[in-house]
């Protein structure tokens, strides 16, 4: 079902300050974060690719988790890559707010621009779809992050996710220099979009950029608040340390 543009514009990510988003692969690390204030939670299963979904039978343990006091938290689905999220995409549930997919091996804008289309019209009513680029778009195959967000903002698509395919312990900001970043957030600005920095993202880089001058809408974590690498367990603590 086709996706409503006042759907894509009242969005509970935007924030005067920078959000959390905390991605997580099953219902007990969700409860985990009960109580906590986070701008998004994300779902997905770090240990099949960086955007990899979660079955849909966690999805929906998730979805009844979050109804609880204490969470009911902006959910967010990984589908995984582009070409593969179009068969789950009917299996997204209602309650869901956002869902991403990944753009490797997509070469063209074209190609890219379709499987958006096609993704809008699987979604229920109201789940809004995510722009995601890549940092290290060569490794990725797939058109770089400005010219992505671009097409992006000419689809509507008006939340932005910026991460990185390869988790080799380079960082978004290995890969992306500050002037490009902040290209991004202006041009996010622009055309009143929302984005979120993700990408192997530490406490301590969100840190620099800040004091820099660089604020996105959220900042994405995963590896960074987990005991250990990002398909250990998620740590409450560290959560909180962000």
């Amino acid at each position: 079902m086709r996706q409503s543009t006042a759907t894509i514009t009242a969005s509970p990510i935007r924030r005067e300050h920078p959000g959390l988003l905390v991605s997580v692969r099953n219902v007990g690390e969700a409860i985990r974060l009960a109580g906590l204030d986070l701008a998004v939670l994300d779902v997905k299963e770090p240990e099949a690719g960086a955007l990899a979904a979660a079955s849909p039978g966690t999805w929906r343990e998730i979805v009844l988790a979050n109804q609880r006091v204490g969470m009911r938290f902006p959910l967010s689905l990984a589908l995984g890559e582009w070409n593969d999220s179009v068969e789950i995409a009917g299996q997204v549930p209602k309650e869901v707010q956002f869902v991403k997919a990944g753009p490797a091996g997509c070469r063209t804008l074209a190609t890219l621009t379709r499987a958006w289309q096609t993704l809008r019209e699987r979604l229920p009513d109201g789940v809004e779809l995510v722009a995601v680029a890549y940092a290290d778009h060569e490794a990725a195959a797939c058109p770089p992050p400005h010219e992505i967000f671009q097409a992006a903002a000419l689809m509507g698509l008006r939340t932005w996710l910026l991460d990185t395919l390869e988790k080799d312990g380079r960082t978004t900001c290995d890969q992306m220099d500050h002037g490009s970043l902040d290209s991004i957030a202006a041009r996010a600005r622009e055309h009143q979009s929302r984005w979120v920095l993700a990408g192997s993202m530490q406490r301590t880089i969100a840190t620099r950029l800040l004091d820099a001058g660089l604020v996105p809408d959220c900042f994405g974590v995963r590896g960074d608040v987990c005991d250990g690498n990002r398909v250990d367990g998620l740590s409450r603590d560290k959560v909180c340390g962000w």
